[in-house]
């Protein structure tokens, strides 16, 4: 067939609109997986007990994960690494049961919108996942993500144990790492409080616990702290206060005059 056919011409036009369409869908399927409404907070950590140094290391956050990609694909999530509970995010304030993403090909993807695909899961704080997803061109994707709550402290801290009569200490919390809190609020066994006050409070062997409920603020850096809410506690004793022994002036003075001459006299003899 001539090059100078017009039906040569049509040809290789409905070619390269072919080619161009395929080019098309390839870019568009490959486009990166996205994460909206990355990181929220279900603000379900555990109590961090400042005594024994555990809990607060459980906080876990929702994530939802996007694909864009023509209608009408199926995409599946082959690897999986801290992702758990697929399709099933607890309330705000409820612990998620953990159970892992099966990589099997059994999680689909929901459709979403005629060229999306969605994946909402959690994952637990600091402990981070990676996903990966593919669809039945053999084109696979991968994403992951990590972030943190906050890590409030006592500030001043509290101390084990207090006599009866000292100084009232002032509740405050700041963070132990990541950046400044948003705010804290404060409880004395249980009873809201903003003043820690010894002798209003019952004497040992009766245990007391201050708790601080903090909320963070987002840090834009690589550890990722997010305004989630944590709470810390302490555990502390009152004890009786201790007397101090008030000596009269007129024995003080005595007891001075008695120790001046009992030196003068040391030096007279050496």
């Amino acid at each position: 067939m001539n090059s100078s056919d017009p039906r040569c011409f049509r040809r290789r036009s409905r070619l390269a609109a072919r080619a161009i369409g395929v080019a098309f869908m390839l870019v568009y399927a490959l486009m990166p997986l996205a994460a909206d409404a990355a990181c929220t907070c279900l603000n379900n950590a555990s109590v961090h007990d400042l005594d024994s140094n555990v809990g607060g290391t459980d906080g876990q956050f929702a994530e939802h994960v996007v694909v864009n990609a023509p209608s009408g694909q199926t995409w599946t999530v082959t690897a999986a690494s801290g992702a758990f509970d697929a399709f099933n995010v607890p309330p705000v304030g409820v612990q998620s049961p953990l159970v892992p993403i099966a990589t099997n090909g059994s999680v689909v993807m929901a459709p979403s919108g005629g060229t999306t695909y969605t994946l909402d899961f959690v994952f637990v704080q600091a402990q981070g996942y990676s996903l990966t997803v593919a669809n039945a061109q053999g084109v696979s994707l991968s994403i992951g993500n990590n972030c943190r709550y906050p890590d409030p402290v006592f500030a001043p801290a509290i101390a084990s144990s207090y006599f009866q009569n000292d100084p009232s200490v002032p509740l405050g919390a700041a963070s132990a790492s990541g950046p400044a809190l948003a705010s804290a609020s404060f409880t004395i066994d249980g009873a809201p409080q903003t003043m820690l006050v010894p002798a209003g409070l019952a004497l040992a062997p009766r245990i007391h616990t201050a708790e601080l409920t903090a909320t963070g603020t987002q840090d834009a850096g690589p550890s990722k702290y997010m305004p989630c809410v944590q709470g810390a506690r302490k555990s502390f004793v009152v004890n009786p206060s201790i007397a101090v022994p008030a000596v009269q002036l007129g024995w003080g003075s005595l007891v001075l005059t008695a120790l001046l001459m009992l030196g003068f006299m040391v030096r007279r003899r050496r």
